[in-house]
């Protein structure tokens, strides 16, 4: 989705239109990450998972937790969580950075990061694509309003080993503080938000 004021705008504008059916996977992914899992093994490693029972998002990196006023990498330092990406211009420039909680890794998360997101036609059909009011950047925290929802609701989110290469290394800039801010205080009443105690 080209030229959209924000990164909730593309979402629900694309939605919108595709209209998928309950059982359709989605994915919501940037526009600057290659695949690096082999086609077949991709496939299988989706599939297998949003026919889970309950199941909400499947992404690449995410926390089991996610605490008052800290992101989902913060959130790391107390709750398990896991995944990984490569970040760099190319394949032959690219580190690979891991992502690893409180001592180890579980495949379960509150909260997913937003470079890539596999989720289903009913999942997205019950939470709210739309930014929400008082949002100002539209490109943050996205991922974990979606993320966190689908939680709330009952469905479990699952880190997944699938292998990208993301160009942006991400964007920590004003407008993520602010919204983060926004973010929080909508969500309070949950937060923090656990999958288990640890």
């Amino acid at each position: 989705m080209r030229d959209c004021s924000s990164i909730f705008q593309a979402y629900h504008k694309a939605v919108t239109e595709i209209k998928p059916d309950d059982e359709d996977q989605v994915i919501l992914c940037h526009d600057d990450i290659e695949i690096l899992t082999k086609d077949s093994a991709f496939n299988k490693i989706i599939d297998s998972h949003l026919k889970k029972k309950r199941v909400g998002f499947v992404g690449i990196a995410g926390s089991a937790g996610l605490q008052r006023k800290r992101n989902w990498t913060a959130s790391l330092q107390r709750y398990m969580g896991g995944g990984m990406v490569s970040h760099g211009k190319s394949v032959e420039q690219m580190d690979l950075t891991c992502f690893y909680g409180n001592g180890g890794v579980i495949n379960q998360a509150v909260v997913l990061d937003g470079v890539f997101l596999a989720t289903t036609g009913k999942v997205l059909d019950r939470i709210q694509l739309k930014m929400p009011k008082g949002f100002s950047g539209g490109w943050h925290w996205y991922d974990a309003s979606y993320t966190l929802q689908a939680h709330l609701l009952g469905f479990n989110n699952f880190i997944v080993p699938i292998h990208l290469r993301h160009e942006s290394p991400g964007n920590y800039d004003s407008s993520f503080h602010r919204d983060s801010e926004v973010f929080h205080e909508l969500f309070k009443k949950h937060l923090p938000a656990v999958i288990r105690k640890f």
